[in-house]
């Protein structure tokens, strides 16, 4: 929970002295509050004193610029979103996307409107698409698997990104969130594409190259399963590898 710009963890239970580390991943409940209370805790380090209330607003244009950073390049940061699957850089994608297109300051609602822009001039029908975030995370997002394909077809036949777009996906067996599957195989690194995970949700959509060397485009959506993960996955790789061994 968050209380007085930070975010508090509380944690119960035992455990063997000779237990190996536990790792668990949290998501920020006020990320705006909580980089307020980090700029503060690093001014009183090095003797600048905060103003005690902190608000979060645009800066007027009267203020003075201290400092200015840069992100890397779209390509990297596209890359590195893809292939660990980072939904913070997909966030701050979408919010950028938003200021880049209708001015600051970057939302969410201007990046979607940037999306749906972009998704009809690809060729899909945006009054059966719901985009509600970036990441993807929410289960108020409705995309279906024809909607995936469009993209992926289109992408691959705009030479102005498909170059950048592919090596940004992880490719099986090799690299990223797809690097222990297929690996070790034949058919490691014949296809190049991303996951998306939920409870119940597992999905894998891309592209494939088959024996004769064509590359084919696909999308495998499945919700509301049940059982582990692991046989939905199990199952995405074998059609992957029943697409691989078309002629």
């Amino acid at each position: 929970f968050y209380r007085g710009g930070f975010n508090v963890v509380a944690v119960s239970g035992t455990l063997p002295l000779d237990s190996p580390p536990l790792t668990f991943s949290r998501n920020l409940d006020n990320p705006g509050g909580f980089t307020l209370s980090l700029l503060a805790y690093a001014l009183r380090r090095a003797g600048i004193r905060p103003p005690e209330h902190r608000i979060l607003r645009q800066a007027p244009d009267t203020v003075e610029t201290l400092l200015v950073h840069l992100s890397p390049p779209l390509p990297v940061a596209v890359r590195e979103m893809e292939k660990v699957s980072s939904n913070f850089i997909a966030e701050q994608l979408l919010k950028t996307l938003g200021a880049e297109m209708e001015g600051p300051p970057g939302t969410a609602e201007k990046g979607i409107r940037a999306i749906r822009r972009f998704l009809a001039e690809a060729g899909v029908d945006t009054t059966t698409f719901v985009a509600v975030d970036g990441s993807g995370v929410s289960r108020y997002n409705l995309v279906s698997a024809d909607h995936l394909t469009q993209v992926l077809l289109y992408a691959y036949r705009n030479f102005r990104v498909m170059p950048d777009f592919l090596a940004a996906l992880p490719a099986m067996g090799i690299d990223g969130t797809l690097r222990r599957r297929l690996q070790d195989t034949p058919w490691a690194g014949l296809s190049r594409a991303k996951t998306g995970s939920l409870a119940r949700v597992s999905t894998l959509s891309g592209y494939v190259a088959t024996r004769e060397g064509d590359i084919l485009v696909y999308s495998i959506l499945f919700n509301g399963f049940v059982g582990p993960t692991r046989y939905a996955r199990a199952l995405q790789d074998s059609i992957v590898v029943r697409l691989m061994a078309l002629e």
